[in-house]
Protein backbone atom coordinates (compact mmCIF):
# COMPACT_ATOMS: atom_id res chain seq x y z
CA UNK A 1 0.00 0.00 0.00
CA UNK A 2 2.61 2.44 0.49
CA UNK A 3 4.28 1.91 -2.06
CA UNK A 4 1.31 2.03 -4.40
CA UNK A 5 0.17 5.47 -2.09
CA UNK A 6 3.95 7.00 -3.19
CA UNK A 7 4.23 5.47 -6.56
CA UNK A 8 0.99 7.08 -8.18
CA UNK A 9 1.77 10.65 -7.42
CA UNK A 10 5.01 10.35 -8.13
CA UNK A 11 4.60 9.36 -11.53
CA UNK A 12 1.64 11.22 -12.55
CA UNK A 13 4.33 14.35 -11.15
CA UNK A 14 7.08 12.81 -13.57
CA UNK A 15 4.35 12.54 -16.63
CA UNK A 16 3.51 16.32 -16.43
CA UNK A 17 7.57 17.42 -15.34
CA UNK A 18 8.83 15.21 -18.54
CA UNK A 19 9.54 17.26 -22.20
CA UNK A 20 9.38 13.51 -23.75
CA UNK A 21 5.54 12.51 -25.24
CA UNK A 22 6.33 8.92 -24.72
CA UNK A 23 7.63 8.96 -21.18
CA UNK A 24 4.63 11.95 -20.19
CA UNK A 25 2.28 8.75 -21.93
CA UNK A 26 4.19 6.06 -20.08
CA UNK A 27 4.47 8.07 -16.68
CA UNK A 28 0.87 8.71 -17.08
CA UNK A 29 -0.42 4.72 -17.42
CA UNK A 30 1.99 3.77 -14.61
CA UNK A 31 0.35 6.27 -12.19
CA UNK A 32 -3.14 5.03 -13.33
CA UNK A 33 -1.79 1.21 -12.66
CA UNK A 34 -0.16 2.17 -9.49
CA UNK A 35 -3.45 3.46 -8.50
CA UNK A 36 -5.33 0.62 -9.50
CA UNK A 37 -3.19 -1.43 -6.96
CA UNK A 38 -3.89 1.11 -4.43
CA UNK A 39 -7.72 0.51 -4.83
CA UNK A 40 -7.36 -3.01 -4.88
CA UNK A 41 -5.21 -2.87 -1.45
CA UNK A 42 -7.84 -1.06 -0.13
CA UNK A 43 -10.43 -3.45 -0.47
CA UNK A 44 -8.43 -6.39 0.70
CA UNK A 45 -7.95 -3.91 3.72
CA UNK A 46 -11.76 -3.09 4.22
CA UNK A 47 -12.26 -6.64 3.66
CA UNK A 48 -9.90 -7.66 5.91
CA UNK A 49 -8.67 -5.83 8.85
CA UNK A 50 -11.51 -5.10 10.83
CA UNK A 51 -11.28 -6.93 13.97
CA UNK A 52 -7.72 -7.11 14.09
CA UNK A 53 -5.82 -8.37 17.26
CA UNK A 54 -3.21 -6.42 19.17
CA UNK A 55 -0.74 -8.63 18.33
CA UNK A 56 -1.56 -8.43 14.44
CA UNK A 57 -1.75 -4.38 14.43
CA UNK A 58 1.35 -4.38 16.61
CA UNK A 59 3.26 -6.56 13.19
CA UNK A 60 1.77 -4.17 10.84
CA UNK A 61 3.22 -0.70 12.28
CA UNK A 62 6.64 -2.55 12.56
CA UNK A 63 5.80 -3.76 8.30
CA UNK A 64 4.99 -0.30 8.02
CA UNK A 65 8.53 0.86 9.56
CA UNK A 66 9.98 -1.54 7.50
CA UNK A 67 8.54 -0.26 4.73
CA UNK A 68 9.57 3.03 5.16
CA UNK A 69 13.19 2.11 4.95
CA UNK A 70 12.81 0.24 2.42
CA UNK A 71 10.65 2.04 -0.20
CA UNK A 72 12.41 5.55 0.89
CA UNK A 73 15.51 4.22 -1.48
CA UNK A 74 13.42 3.60 -4.01
CA UNK A 75 10.95 6.51 -4.30
CA UNK A 76 13.12 9.07 -2.40
CA UNK A 77 16.50 8.94 -0.67
CA UNK A 78 17.61 6.20 2.00
CA UNK A 79 17.29 7.12 5.59
CA UNK A 80 20.07 7.53 7.44
CA UNK A 81 21.37 4.35 9.51
CA UNK A 82 19.75 2.00 7.89
CA UNK A 83 21.25 1.63 4.26
CA UNK A 84 25.21 0.68 4.09
CA UNK A 85 26.01 2.80 1.77
CA UNK A 86 29.29 4.58 0.84
CA UNK A 87 29.53 7.89 1.71
CA UNK A 88 29.59 9.33 -2.05
CA UNK A 89 26.60 7.53 -2.67
CA UNK A 90 23.96 10.16 -1.75
CA UNK A 91 25.85 12.80 -3.56
CA UNK A 92 26.07 10.66 -6.49
CA UNK A 93 22.54 9.92 -6.41
CA UNK A 94 21.92 13.53 -6.25
CA UNK A 95 23.77 14.96 -9.57
CA UNK A 96 22.34 11.72 -11.74
CA UNK A 97 18.69 12.85 -10.39
CA UNK A 98 19.66 16.40 -11.59
CA UNK A 99 21.44 15.30 -14.98
CA UNK A 100 17.65 13.18 -15.41
CA UNK A 101 15.66 15.82 -14.45
CA UNK A 102 17.91 18.40 -17.16
CA UNK A 103 17.49 15.98 -19.59
CA UNK A 104 13.85 16.02 -19.83
CA UNK A 105 12.68 12.59 -18.12
CA UNK A 106 10.04 13.92 -15.27
CA UNK A 107 12.35 13.54 -12.30
CA UNK A 108 11.12 15.82 -9.50
CA UNK A 109 13.04 17.90 -7.67
CA UNK A 110 14.01 17.25 -4.29
CA UNK A 111 11.76 19.62 -2.70
CA UNK A 112 8.98 17.92 -4.80
CA UNK A 113 10.21 13.77 -3.92
CA UNK A 114 10.28 14.79 -0.64
CA UNK A 115 6.53 16.48 -0.44
CA UNK A 116 5.79 13.75 -2.53
CA UNK A 117 6.38 10.83 -0.79
CA UNK A 118 5.42 13.06 3.40
CA UNK A 119 2.20 13.13 1.87
CA UNK A 120 2.40 9.43 0.68
CA UNK A 121 2.96 8.33 4.17
CA UNK A 122 0.59 11.40 5.47
CA UNK A 123 -2.09 9.74 3.88
CA UNK A 124 -1.10 6.13 5.08
CA UNK A 125 -1.25 7.45 8.19
CA UNK A 126 -4.47 8.40 8.13
CA UNK A 127 -5.59 4.78 6.73
CA UNK A 128 -3.90 2.95 9.46
CA UNK A 129 -5.37 4.88 12.09
CA UNK A 130 -8.71 4.02 11.00
CA UNK A 131 -8.34 0.74 12.15
CA UNK A 132 -6.60 1.52 15.74
CA UNK A 133 -2.84 0.63 14.21
CA UNK A 134 -0.37 3.07 15.40
CA UNK A 135 1.69 4.51 12.46
CA UNK A 136 5.27 4.72 13.82
CA UNK A 137 7.70 7.75 13.28
CA UNK A 138 9.11 8.50 10.27
CA UNK A 139 12.74 9.96 10.50
CA UNK A 140 12.41 12.19 7.37
CA UNK A 141 10.01 14.60 8.76
CA UNK A 142 8.45 15.63 12.08
CA UNK A 143 6.34 13.18 12.88
CA UNK A 144 5.03 11.24 16.03
CA UNK A 145 4.01 8.07 16.03
CA UNK A 146 4.94 4.97 17.83
CA UNK A 147 8.45 3.98 18.13
CA UNK A 148 9.43 0.68 16.55
CA UNK A 149 12.95 0.71 15.13
CA UNK A 150 14.62 -0.72 17.94
CA UNK A 151 11.82 -3.20 17.87
CA UNK A 152 12.02 -4.61 14.52
CA UNK A 153 13.64 -8.15 14.22
CA UNK A 154 14.41 -9.02 10.38
CA UNK A 155 13.10 -12.53 11.36
CA UNK A 156 9.66 -10.91 12.09
CA UNK A 157 9.32 -8.67 8.71
CA UNK A 158 7.22 -10.46 5.97
CA UNK A 159 8.44 -9.88 2.73
CA UNK A 160 6.15 -8.50 0.64
CA UNK A 161 8.01 -7.66 -2.86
Amino acid sequence: MMGEMAASTLFRGMSSGTTHPVFSSMFQRIGRDESRHLQICMTILENEWPGLTEEVKGLITRQLRAGFVFLSMILWEPPEGFWELPPYFLPNHRVLMSHARDAGLGVLSYDEQAENWRVAMARVRKIVTRWGIAFPPSPSWTSTGVDVADDINPEDIIPVF
